[in-house]
């Protein structure tokens, strides 16, 4: 996973990737990156992709990071720089692969952000940089 809290802006667990999948299930589910690499104008220093949502939950009990989430990477050595999860343990096949980047007034002030409406029925708001959820509210119809 190359995630090492203290180095960017990632300052959660090394092994999370591994501790919330329960056992070794890790191993056989993994997810697949869904969208490939995406590098702004903005921030040429990070690479952002889409990773998916495994298959067959009864073979993956936990949370599965970082299944069904958007990561953001430094092209230079790989390392995690920030991630959010969509939807934990995904069973519905909520995992949606479009992310649009957009330069946003957030809480009265400007913000770079990326926008995610995923298919477990709520619209994200996220800073680009930073990974900080801004925004998070049920889809309207």
């Amino acid at each position: 996973m190359l995630a090492r809290p203290g180095r960017g802006s990632y300052i959660g667990d090394a092994n999370i990737g591994v501790s919330t999948w329960s056992g070794d299930s890790w191993r056989r589910g993994g997810a697949p990156v869904w969208v490939g690499s995406l590098r702004s104008a903005a921030r040429p220093d990070l690479l952002r992709h889409r990773q998916s949502g495994p298959y067959n939950t009864e073979q993956r009990p936990g949370e599965n990071k970082w299944t069904n989430s958007v990561l953001a990477r430094r092209p230079g050595d790989g390392a995690l720089v920030w991630a959010y999860q969509f939807t934990p343990h995904d069973s519905w096949d909520y995992d949606s692969r479009r992310d649009d980047s957009a330069d946003l007034v957030v809480g009265g002030r400007m913000r770079k952000v990326l926008v995610h409406f995923d298919k477990n029925g709520f619209a994200y708001t996220l800073d680009r940089a930073t990974g900080e959820l801004l925004v998070a509210e049920r889809s309207r119809t």
